[in-house]
Order: C-alpha cells, then sequence, then structure tokens
C-alpha cells in the first residue's frame, strides 16, 4: 500500500495541456489503479478491464444523469433507496407484476382469523452470525418485525430406508462431512476475507471430489452422506459452496424470521421509496449507444429505446442471458459466466390444515424444527410459532433441492399452484414419515388449502439462487465483479457476491456496485451515504482504507481529464 499512498499524493498541474511530466504521471496513475482495481477484484493480470472514460471536471459538480435498475427485487430496491438518499434519478423496472423477486410469501384463504396463514415461497430464516449483521440492521432501519426461528429439534422425525433415524444418529452419520469442512469454517470465522482465500484454493474441487481424493471415502460412504444432508446430485457443486453452506447453518445459534413474511421486508423497502417501480416491463436488450456515452433498455411493447447513463441488473443470469446484449461489449468471461454460472434448484409445498395435527404425534406446537427423509418430499419444516390446537395451520411439507427439486417441481404448475397427483404424493410421504401413526385417509380429511412453488418453473427467476460448480468461484465471479460497457452497466445480485441464497450477498452486490458507480461518475454524496454505513459492512467488505487510495487516485485523473484503462497518448 505504501507505493499507491505515495502515488496519492502525486501533484499534477491543474491545466488543460498536457504537459510530458503531466503524461508520465497519468501513465503512472492509470497502471496504479488498474493494479488497484485488479486485486481489489481478485483479477488475473491478463483479464480485461473496462475502458473508462472518466466524466470532465467541470460536469461532476452537477451530474444530471438517471440511472435503471432492472429487477425489483432485494438487490433493485436496497439500490434504489441508496440512489434517492444520494439525490440521484432513476428508473426501477420488473418484468413481472408484483416486486420482490425471490422474496415472495404466499396466503392462503382468508376468513380464519390466523395469525399465520402463509408460508415463504423464498427467504424465510436468518441467522444470527456477524456476516449477517446488514441484514439485521436494514430489519432495524426499516422497522420490520423480526421473531425468533427455530432451525432444529431432536423431537421431529426422520426417515431414512423406510426405518426412523434420530438426530442424534444422524449427526454421527454425517460427523465425516463435518471433518471435511471445519479447518475451513474456522479460517472463514476468524477471518472472513483471509479464509475466503484459502477456501479458494479448493475451489477447484467439486464436494465429490474433495471427499474422494482429500478425505479418501468411497462411493457410498459419500452417497450416504449427500442423501442425509442435502439435496440428490448437490455434492456436484463447487467444495466451497459446501463449506459456505455449513459456515451459515453450522455456526449461527440463534436465527430470526420476519413476521407476516418476508414480503413484509420488501414492502417496507417499497415504502421507503418515493420512486414507484415499474411493473410488468420485461427488458428485451440492453446495449450502448453508438457514442458509447449512454446505455439503451429496450422494453417489450415500447417503441423506442430508453435511454440513461448506466444500468443495473440484478435479475438472474438466467433471466439476463434471455436480453439481447450484443451491444453491452461483454468480455468473454462475462459471457460464459452469463450462460453457465450454476443456479441450484428448490421447490417447496405447503399445505393448510384443519390443525396442527403433527402436536399430537410428538412435535410440539411452535417448536419448530425439520424432518429429513429418503422420500420425495426430502424435508419437512414445522412451524416456529403457535397459534393454538384446534385452529388451521400451516405446514412447509415439503422443502427439495437439486435432483430432488426437479422431479417434485415437474409436478408444480407454471408460476406455482395445484396438482392432485403432487397433494396424493406428499400426503402419502408424511404418513411414511410418521410411521403411519397417520394415515393418508385421515390427512385428506384435514387439508383446508394448498400450494406449491418450483423456481426453475418461474419465468422471472429461472433459478432459485446461485449455486457454483467446481471451478466458477475462481475463473467466472471475478468477471461478473467488474462492471461492462464502459463502466456503464453493472451486475448486482446475491450471483454476485461471496453469500449466495442469502439477503446479505444480495445487499453486498449492491453496495460494490453503488460504490463503483459512485467512483465511476464522481458522485460525492453517493459515496458519503455509503461510507455513513460502512461500519455495519465492514465484514462483507474490502479494506476501506485501500477503497479511499483509489477514490482519491481517481480524482486526480478526473482532474487530468484522464482515461482509466488505456493510455491517453
Amino acid at each position: 500500500m505504501s507505493d499507491i499512498l505515495a502515488l496519492s499524493k502525486l501533484e499534477i498541474p491543474n491545466n488543460t495541456g498536457l504537459s510530458v511530466r503531466t503524461r508520465y504521471a497519468a501513465r503512472i496513475l492509470r497502471d496504479a489503479v488498474t493494479q488497484t482495481y485488479r486485486r481489489r477484484h481478485r483479477l488475473a493480470a491478463d483479464t480485461s478491464l473496462p475502458q473508462w472514460r472518466l466524466p470532465d471536471s467541470d460536469e461532476t459538480s452537477a451530474w444530471q444523469g438517471k440511472v435503471c435498475i432492472v429487477g425489483a427485487g432485494v438487490a433493485g430496491l436496497y439500490f434504489a433507496m441508496q440512489l434517492e438518499k444520494a439525490g440521484i434519478d432513476f428508473d426501477i423496472v420488473e418484468a413481472s407484476d408484483r416486486i420482490g423477486g425471490r422474496v415472495n410469501t404466499h396466503h392462503f384463504t382468508e376468513g380464519d382469523k390466523i395469525a399465520h396463514d402463509y408460508y415463504d415461497i423464498g427467504a424465510m430464516r436468518f441467522p444470527h452470525i456477524r456476516i449477517m449483521d446488514p441484514v439485521f440492521k436494514l430489519f432495524k432501519d426499516l422497522n420490520v418485525d423480526i421473531q425468533p426461528y427455530y432451525l432444529s429439534n431432536p423431537k421431529t422425525p426422520n426417515l431414512f430406508d423406510n426405518a426412523s433415524v434420530t438426530s442424534s444418529e444422524m449427526g454421527d452419520i454425517l460427523t465425516k462431512l463435518s471433518d471435511a469442512v471445519e479447518p475451513f469454517i474456522t479460517l472463514l470465522e476468524k477471518d472472513w476475507d483471509q479464509g475466503f482465500k484459502a477456501l479458494m484454493q479448493a475451489d477447484q474441487y467439486s464436494t465429490r471430489q474433495w471427499l474422494i481424493q482429500e478425505q479418501g471415502l468411497s462411493f457410498d460412504e459419500i452417497s450416504r452422506l449427500e442423501t442425509y444432508s442435502t439435496g440428490t446430485g448437490m455434492f456436484e457443486q463447487a467444495f466451497s459452496e459446501t463449506v459456505l453452506d455449513h459456515f451459515d447453518f453450522d455456526v449461527a445459534k440463534d436465527w430470526s424470521r420476519v413476521e407476516g413474511g418476508t414480503s413484509s421486508l420488501i414492502a417496507a423497502m417499497e415504502r421507503k421509496l418515493a420512486t414507484t417501480p415499474q411493473l410488468n416491463k420485461r427488458v428485451t436488450a440492453i446495449g450502448l449507444s453508438l457514442d458509447r456515452n449512454k446505455t439503451e433498455v429496450t422494453i417489450s411493447g415500447e417503441t423506442f429505446p430508453r435511454t440513461y447513463e448506466a444500468v443495473i441488473n440484478t435479475t438472474t443470469m438466467g433471466c439476463l442471458g434471455q436480453m439481447d446484449l450484443s451491444r453491452l461489449e461483454l468480455n468473454s468471461r462475462q459471457q460464459t459466466a452469463i450462460r453457465a454460472l450454476s443456479y441450484d434448484k428448490a421447490c417447496k409445498v405447503a399445505i393448510k390444515f384443519k390443525n396442527a395435527w403433527w402436536d399430537g404425534l410428538g412435535v410440539s406446537l411452535g417448536s419448530g424444527g425439520s424432518s429429513w427423509l429418503d422420500l420425495p418430499i426430502r424435508a419437512t419444516v414445522y412451524p416456529s410459532w403457535n397459534d393454538g390446537t384446534g385452529s388451521p395451520a400451516v405446514l412447509m411439507c415439503s422443502y427439495s433441492w437439486a435432483q430432488d427439486a426437479i422431479r417434485m417441481g415437474s409436478l408444480v404448475p407454471d408460476g406455482g399452484g395445484k396438482n392432485a397427483v403432487l397433494l396424493e404424493l406428499v400426503l402419502n410421504n408424511l404418513s411414511r414419515l410418521f410411521q403411519n401413526r397417520i394415515t393418508y385417509d385421515q390427512l385428506t380429511h384435514l387439508v383446508v388449502d394448498y400450494h406449491a412453488f418450483s423456481f426453475s418453473h418461474d419465468p422471472y427467476s429461472l433459478g432459485a439462487y446461485a449455486k457454483f460448480s467446481a471451478g466458477q468461484f475462481t475463473n467466472l465471479y471475478p468477471a461478473i465483479r467488474q462492471p461492462a460497457a464502459n463502466g456503464r452497466f453493472f451486475f448486482v445480485g446475491e450471483c454476485a457476491s461471496e453469500h449466495h441464497g442469502w439477503i446479505v450477498g444480495a445487499i453486498q452486490s449492491a453496495r460494490e456496485a453503488l460504490k463503483t458507480l459512485g467512483i465511476r461518475f464522481d458522485l460525492k454524496k453517493l459515496l458519503h451515504v455509503l461510507e455513513q454505513d460502512s461500519k455495519t459492512f465492514e465484514v462483507v467488505e474490502p479494506g476501506h482504507s485501500e477503497d479511499t487510495v483509489l477514490y482519491h487516485l481517481v480524482q486526480h485523473a478526473v482532474q487530468e481529464k484522464l482515461t482509466i484503462g488505456r493510455p491517453t497518448y
């Protein structure tokens, strides 16, 4: 850092003509900024960088540009909230007829007057670990009501190979998996940045490969671990993803949920915005204007493209890949990332029953926890609240991932809904889980309503959440952390973070893009807004000293009307 700090103090003549000395200083500044940018974003030395033309100094004091945010999920809404604080004009466009993205709460029939007549299709639980501090701060700032969520419960039944398995027995079986991930979890707990760098040394392995080559386990041992711990086929994902999953779930001692469903967070975020998200606005193309000084967004049904200074994409890679991006000047790694970055599949089935029948079978009301089994429903999640013995009760009867979710999802209508064959399957599996202490016929007569949702069949997500394959963190992830289109297009969302599948990932990636946007267009008020919140985000953001140095280096370049990323002579 000492050489960069020295450069940040370099004085460049503030004149309109570039002397030999100034041009030499410009080259040093350009190289220093480029190296710093590469180091921050973990880019290889030969990785191409966006060719940024920074605004002239007389343009920076009164920037009149407008930003387009594509997607009104958590990342898009959070981005919009920060832009409004900084007084920056924007549009936020959403393809569907609702905001919230993968945060979605389904409410059942009205009239029963029970407090929890819903289930969360998407995000539903939040661990109290330091990494998640920004999310809990957001809850507090928006006065979102959070209540306890009980992740585990030793009294819930489990079923494997048609036999009952206790929670303690499951723990013994999973010891070999715990042994594999524990060294990395210890490093992440001690120092996230350093631990993540160490984890990336194992990123070229799938979980299956790591367990074979580094842990010496057999095919049968690995298959059993996968069956007991996650979805079928999930061990083909990167070993780094398995470690991160265990970090999030194993480290936390306490968990919370949002009272009323996680969509209550979305409603609170919307109330903070003066700018209304525009619904049913499906983006079909994004590209640079002919002079490369603007970004154009084409929306289905609109005659002419809209023009913006910058575009922030918060959709999933699957949805982004359906747009025409041929004029966006994406590099080859970015194009590959859009097509190839892996997303997990997830499927949920919830049933509203006339009463909480499981209370009479050993799972107390409000005790939460989950049952695990090798039948198609795979996991049953019990509510962490108590609405009374005689009241109707909603049970998440099935939560599945990977290949299990594909098979279950084949019975789910597009956009979610009902299927008689699906209901029959779920009720049969529940009866078997409880060793026929409640029969299929008894369960059938208790059903009031039901609903199922498969993210793979959702045209507005095309996948549940990022779950990278081996090598994708080290080879493709850096590409989507850098802007494209001459610094006018940004990848934002949980996929563009180190915290896949969590709201904190969406927020983290949004803040990183906000910082880069602020530096790119010299938006000092925006950078000040971000700095005010910086302490909450220390655990998920790069060191502030380096950010500050980079910012000042760019200011020197702005004063001399230089180009970052290529020579001006």
